[in-house]
């Protein structure tokens, strides 16, 4: 007989859908800032990603590159504020005057949310920090208000949030992470398309041989019509490989700024080289 709880619902499907949950979670936030990534590099470098029919898998590794930094950068934080935050309690429990000035602190923090908020109307009005103005200056007020809220409880002169206030303060810090990585995202896949515009010659270049003429009017390709008795007629060479998916080619004129598609099918022939 199968092991249930008092619903009825079998342990191994109650522990299924807790494992579940949040790798559905995972997978479709990963999904979500991998197509902002491309969705921006392609808008900056002048094409649709839609063209290349991108699987759900080829938008969760280009997440990778976007999540990876801020994440590595996140945990180091953490440890050492968690370290210093050890360190002050520790003090606390010791001294009546660290006590006194750790709980003044944390109620500062607590109520330090109309300075963010001052901030973020400076940093929209500067162009360079408009776009993520709101986000960041969000996040940080409620990560303070947090940890002032915890500073105060845990040196035993704070009381702690009623419930309703603790649930909006987590559902707003929620919003703002995701707001912040999607422009993370956002900034990041702008920041590729501008380094291959200014290097065009990171990648890969390509040789594409047709039985037609083309009519690549691309700056920096060269066409060259091959021997009458060749199985191709046309040689276009000065072509870097920017993106590839099943049979579509993506590719980016050697000067950068012109992107040409085609299509891997009869009468036409790619190589390949560095």
């Amino acid at each position: 007989m199968t092991e249930s709880g008092g619903s009825g619902t079998p342990h191994w499907v109650r522990s299924l859908a807790t494992i579940g949950s949040p790798i559905a979670l995972a997978t479709a936030l990963l999904f979500y800032f991998g197509w902002v990534r491309t969705r921006f590099q392609a808008r900056a470098l002048g094409y649709d990603p839609a063209i290349l029919q991108l699987s759900v898998q080829d938008y969760l590794l280009k997440s990778v590159n976007v999540l990876f930094l801020p994440f590595v950068v996140l945990v180091l934080v953490v440890l050492v504020l968690h370290h210093q935050h050890r360190r002050l309690v520790a003090a606390a429990r010791r001294s009546d005057r660290v006590r006194a000035s750790a709980s003044r602190a944390g109620r500062l923090l607590v109520w330090s949310w109309p300075i963010w908020l001052l901030t973020a109307g400076v940093m929209l009005a500067l162009p360079a920090t408009r776009f993520i103005a709101v986000p960041i200056s969000l996040s940080i007020g409620l990560l303070l208000a947090l940890y002032g809220s915890t500073l105060t409880r845990t040196v035993g002169s704070g009381a702690s949030w009623p419930r309703p206030t603790s649930i909006i303060v987590y559902v707003l810090l929620a919003f703002a992470i995701f707001w912040d990585t999607e422009r993370i995202a956002r900034a990041t896949g702008e920041a590729f398309a501008q380094d291959i515009l200014v290097y065009p010659w990171q990648l890969i270049a390509v040789t594409v041989y047709s039985e037609k003429r083309l009519e690549l009017a691309v700056p920096g390709v060269t066409e060259s019509e091959l021997r009458p008795d060749s199985a191709y007629h046309f040689r276009y060479t000065g072509l870097r490989l920017l993106e590839g998916s099943h049979d579509r080619y993506v590719l980016l004129g050697a000067n950068g700024g012109n992107i040409v598609v085609l299509k891997d099918e009869q009468g036409l022939r790619f190589e390949f080289s560095r």
